[in-house]
């Protein structure tokens, strides 16, 4: 959540705090003092190293590394952990992104149909014939390689497969008899589309 200097707790440099320090350890244990370590304790950095190593690196899975370490003393649990955190998040983002854009783009050419679903839907089919790849690679070769970057790229493509869904759907349910009934009501758009959630709901 928050990275603190050595500095904080009385060191010369203002780099990360290295916790598995003796001498961070030591101001951690005087009193009035206290710090909840991890059940690994290498997981606060991905480049922590393990300085009172007994073997030489990359050393096997032991109780201080459990899946051992590489050939630089890293622990490798501990950048497996934060590589699969990266991963994550970066799935999520993008999958969050995706949704939004999905659901937007094919509920406005479900409901409204006519001339907006065509040309939605024409534009739609011009937009996901372009080579991703393509596209990726000359971005990244314009721009500075970054992990937004990645994830603004991918997020221009990643909608298109769910707006179909969406559309199918939309176009489907403004057939209902509900959404029939409201339009004769003289309903507005949001009043009809909050009634068929309300319906939905309801059944």
């Amino acid at each position: 959540m928050k990275t603190y200097a050595e500095t904080t707790f009385g060191g010369d440099f203002s780099i990360p705090a290295d916790y598995l320090d003796p001498y961070v350890r030591d101001r951690f244990n005087k009193p009035g003092n206290f710090v909840v370590y991890p059940p690994n304790h290498y997981y606060y950095y991905y480049y922590t190293l393990n300085y009172f190593s007994k073997g030489s690196n990359p050393a096997p899975p032991s109780r201080e590394n459990w899946l051992g370490t590489d050939d630089r003393g890293r622990d490798v649990f501990a950048r497996l952990a934060y590589g699969f955190r990266v991963s994550v998040l970066f799935a999520l983002v993008l999958t969050a992104i995706g949704t939004v854009l999905g659901v937007l783009a094919g509920g406005v050419q479900g409901y409204f149909g006519g001339r907006i679903d065509i040309t939605g839907q024409r534009l739609i089919e011009i937009w996901s014939t372009l080579p991703e790849l393509y596209l990726l690679i000359i971005f990244a070769s314009i721009f500075e390689s970054s992990l937004i970057l990645l994830i603004i790229l991918l997020s221009l493509f990643g909608w298109i497969g769910l707006s179909d869904y969406v559309r199918a759907e939309f176009l489907r349910n403004r057939t209902q008899d509900y959404v029939r009934a409201a339009r004769a009501m003289g309903l507005s758009n949001w009043q009809i589309n909050h009634s068929g959630g309300m319906c939905c709901r309801i059944v």
